[in-house]
Parts: structure tokens; C-alpha cells; sequence
């Protein structure tokens, strides 16, 4: 190469070579015959590579040598930001063609020097740095024309102004939808809404607040965890299958129970609270039918025969005459559908109601809480067949002896003799006498007193108004466990004495 080149024209990222025609590469011809006057206008980077030498791998550019190894191509470097590169002077050669040798070649070598300080540039670019200096970014100048700020800024207010309006119109919308919404949330039926209102969780639950609710369940909640939740005639299998899992629930543990004891207390239809709780008609009734088979299990284990030792220690004032009773024993009815059939008819008409009804035995102990059910029957069965059916019960007070209190429908004296169980029970007069003994009248007063608070206690189980009016024929196989849970659930109500 010549020892000076007479006109390099340098911008940003281009050159202007003088002595040839416009092109894409360059070489030393073209270098050589810039001295001849053309323009020749390359890419800085094709300079920077014929000047550091850099091998051509492409057939179809000048200055490739063919080579044994196969071409690989490389991959192309991260292209770094155009605010990295620097300007390189315009150097004017014909302003240096008259100068001295050595003027000229002191001037030749700073230009030698601008030209590799170019180099190194292009060589960021291409992400081959020289040096091993952290990269720091170069911050574009800001614009002074605070002119253009203004007119956007008063752009931007006309919008806002325009829009204004309509922008108010929807903010107060939105607030309006937000208290709807907050209203509704309220007037929806759920645990949250009436646990803090003991006047709301007593009519909704027959619970006197939401700390003996919760009491509750948490006594059924180790079970109700892993319940199997009724499948209908389908029945469900004694073994569990490997096969995946069922969802997941869509109620939890708490809001099933509190479901459970909506229906129970309140006789809401199970179309009804599928609404309310935002759920289907089928999976109100398989949560129902699951709470309550659990219910009944696990109550009549709870809510048993006391023993004398515990009787004892609780006698009530109302029992002060009769301090070996254990249990106070008493039949009720409930009204059901008429049978289709005519034996089952003939089972459940009550000569006592003139109704069909269905008909279950209740014990009460000395402090009013109920502590035995029976089975369920028809309204035909007398007072003493169900006594004399109910095994447990006659099992359970001849093991523990004490007496037992009753009506007089109730014919059970020598049964109860022949276990050794006394039997407290208003006198007859029968048709001999004309009237009862003082003493007869006294002990029959005595009894009708305590039998009061009995029928208060029965009277209580009535409350639940699932019970209301006809029990539904679909229902009888739940009938049993329905009656069953509501009797022993007037035990967590306020107490029938007081103290």
C-alpha cells in the first residue's frame, strides 16, 4: 500500500474511498486505485477486515482461498448499540501534497493511529473486543427542544379533557357495581354471613352461637376427613379401589355440615339449596345422606345411657324424689305419606294420631338430655312392643339395675320386675275404686311433674322442620337417621332445667 492515500471520506458507519466504483467488498486493487480520483463506498467493517487480514470463507467473495477443511459457518455476534461507535475525522489528502517528508510522515502515523482506534470500534461491534474493560453503555444525548414536551403535553390534556366525562362516568359505575356486589355477598347464605349473629345461627342451625357449632364439628371432623360420601342404590364398595380419585369437593368440611344443619333446622328443599350455595341438586343430596349416616353413628356413641356414678354427681332438683331413675321413657310420632300399598298401609296408621306415622321410642335421663332412640316403626306398634324391641336398651338397664320411669301406656312392669328394674309409672284407679289413695295421687302428681319437662324435650325434636308435615316416602330409608340426629342435637341447645 502507498505510504499516503489522497482522499479517505469517513462517516458514522460508512467510508468513501476514493478511486473506484460503489461496491460491497473491497481489496488492495481497490485501495491502490483510489489515488486515480473515483469513489468507492464499502462498509467500514469490509475495511477493517481486508486491513486486519481476516480469511474469506465464501467462494463468491474476492480474496477467498480454497482450503481441505469444510466450511462451518459462525455464528454471527451479538450486534451491539450504534451509540458505540465513534467518529473518525475527515482527513483531506490534498492538503497534505505538498508537505515535507517528515511533516508527512508524523501526519501519516497519526492517521495511522485515528485508523486503528477505528479498528478496535469495529471490532466491538463485531464482538471481538481488544480489551477486557467492562462494557458501559453511552447514553444518548436528550433533546433540548423543550418545544416538542409542550406541544405533547397540551396534546395529551386536550385528550384527557375530552375523555374526562366519560372517564367519571365509568369510575362511578364501577363504585356502583363494587357496593352491589358487597351487598349481595351479605345477602347470600354462608357460615361467614350469620356465625357472628347467635339470633341468626339459632334459627339457621338451632346452635345458640357458633362456638357449640363448631365444637360439634370438630367432633365429627377426624371421620367426616375420610367419609365416603352415598352413592344411592349404587351402594358403595367395603374395599377402597386403586382407581384415581373423585374431584375434589366443592364445599368444604365445614360449609357440608353447615348445609346438613340448614336442612335439618330450617326444611329447606334440597332445590333450594343448591341455589344458595351454588351447587347441584344431586351433589346436595349426596352431601346430605353422607352427613347424616355419620351423624347418626357417631351421636349415638356420644350421647349414651349415663351411669350411676354420673348420675349421682348431676342429680337435678327435679328429681330429688326419684334419685334411682336412670332413663324416662316416652313414644313419639311423626306424620308420613300414605302407602301405596295396602299392607304397608295397615303398618304405619296410628290408632292414636288417626294418621300414618311413623313411631320411635326416646329416653331421657334425670337432667333432660336425650340419651336413647329407637329404631324406627310404624305407627300401628304399641308402646310396650317397642320397649320390648328395643334389646339395647332393656340390656343396658339390666346390667346397671336402677329404675325407669314411663306412662301409663307403657305395660312393661313385669317385664322390668323379671330383670330387677323398677318401674315409676302414674297409679291406676281402675273400675273397683272411686278414687286414688293420697299417697297414689301424690307419687302420680309427683311423676306428671318430671314427665312435663320429657314432653319439652320431645317437643324440641319437633323444632327441626324437616320434620314438618308428611315425611316424603323417598325419604324412609333416611327417616330413621334423620329423627335420630335431631333428637340428639337438642342436647347442644340451651338446657330444658336450669340450675
Amino acid at each position: 500500500m502507498q505510504n499516503c492515500i489522497n482522499k479517505v471520506l469517513v462517516f458514522k458507519k460508512t467510508f468513501l474511498v476514493q478511486g473506484s466504483t460503489l461496491g460491497d467488498t473491497i481489496s488492495s486493487r481497490d485501495v491502490s486505485s483510489s489515488l486515480t480520483g473515483g469513489y468507492l463506498f464499502v462498509s467500514k467493517v469490509r475495511i477493517v477486515a481486508y486491513l486486519i487480514g481476516i480469511k474469506q470463507t465464501s467462494p463468491t467473495e474476492k480474496g477467498y482461498t480454497p482450503t481441505l477443511f469444510p466450511y462451518q459457518k459462525k455464528t454471527p455476534a451479538r450486534k451491539t448499540s450504534n451509540s458505540t461507535k465513534q467518529e473518525i475525522q475527515v482527513i483531506d489528502a490534498n492538503t497534505h501534497t505538498s508537505c515535507p517528508t517528515g511533516q508527512l510522515e508524523n501526519k501519516t502515523s497519526q492517521r495511522k493511529k485515528r485508523l486503528f482506534q477505528d479498528i478496535t470500534v469495529a471490532n466491538n461491534q463485531v464482538g471481538r473486543p481488544l480489551d477486557k474493560k467492562p462494557f458501559e453503555p453511552i447514553i444518548p444525548q436528550i433533546n433540548n427542544h423543550d418545544y416538542i414536551n409542550t406541544e405533547t403535553e397540551k396534546g395529551n390534556y386536550w385528550l384527557i379533557k375530552e375523555y374526562l366525562p366519560e372517564i367519571k362516568e365509568k369510575m362511578n359505575e364501577l363504585d356502583r357495581l363494587k357496593k352491589i356486589n358487597e351487598s349481595q355477598a351479605k345477602q347470600i347464605l354462608s357460615l361467614e354471613n350469620i356465625k357472628e349473629n347467635p339470633k341468626r345461627m339459632l334459627f339457621w342451625t338451632g346452635f345458640s352461637d357458633y362456638e357449640n357449632f363448631y365444637a360439634l364439628f370438630q367432633y365429627f371432623e377426624p371421620r367426616a376427613t375420610n367419609m365416603r360420601y352415598w352413592k344411592g342404590d349404587a351402594g358403595m364398595p367395603d374395599t377402597f379401589s386403586d382407581r384415581k380419585k373423585g374431584p375434589e369437593r366443592k364445599l368444604s368440611l365445614i360449609d357440608e355440615f353447615f348445609l346438613t344443619m340448614v336442612r335439618l333446622k330450617v326444611g329447606l328443599l334440597v332445590e333450594d339449596l343448591a341455589i344458595r350455595f351454588s351447587i347441584s341438586v344431586g351433589l346436595v343430596s349426596q352431601i346430605f345422606s353422607s352427613w347424616i349416616n355419620l351423624m347418626y353413628v357417631d351421636l349415638k356413641e356420644l350421647c349414651e345411657l349415663p351411669s350411676k356414678e354420673v348420675l349421682n354427681e348431676n342429680q337435678s332438683h327435679a328429681m330429688k324424689d326419684f334419685e334411682d331413675v336412670r332413663v324416662i321413657i316416652d313414644c313419639t310420632e311423626i306424620f308420613v305419606q300414605n302407602p301405596s300399598k295396602l299392607d304397608a298401609r295397615k303398618q304405619v296408621f296410628s290408632n292414636y294420631k288417626h294418621h300414618n306415622t311413623f313411631k320411635f321410642l326416646i329416653g331421657v335421663s334425670p337432667q333432660m338430655a336425650i340419651t336413647y332412640v329407637s329404631r324406627m316403626y310404624g305407627g300401628r306398634a304399641s308402646d310396650k312392643f317397642i320397649t320390648c324391641d328395643s334389646v339395647d336398651l332393656l340390656h343396658n338397664l339390666e346390667v346397671n339395675k336402677g329404675s325407669v320411669m314411663a306412662d301409663r301406656g307403657f305395660l312393661i312392669s313385669g317385664i322390668l320386675n323379671d330383670m330387677g328394674v323398677k318401674l315409676h309409672m302414674p297409679s291406676f284407679k281402675g273400675t273397683e275404686r272411686a278414687q286414688l289413695k293420697s299417697s297414689e295421687a301424690k307419687t302420680s302428681e309427683d311423676i306428671s311433674k318430671v314427665r312435663i319437662h320429657v314432653e319439652r324435650a320431645i317437643q324440641r325434636v319437633k323444632t327441626f322442620h324437616i320434620l314438618d308435615g308428611e315425611v316424603k316416602l323417598s325419604m324412609k330409608d333416611l327417616a330413621e337417621q334423620i329423627f335420630t340426629v335431631c333428637a340428639y342435637l337438642v342436647n347442644f341447645q340451651t338446657p330444658i332445667l336450669k340450675k
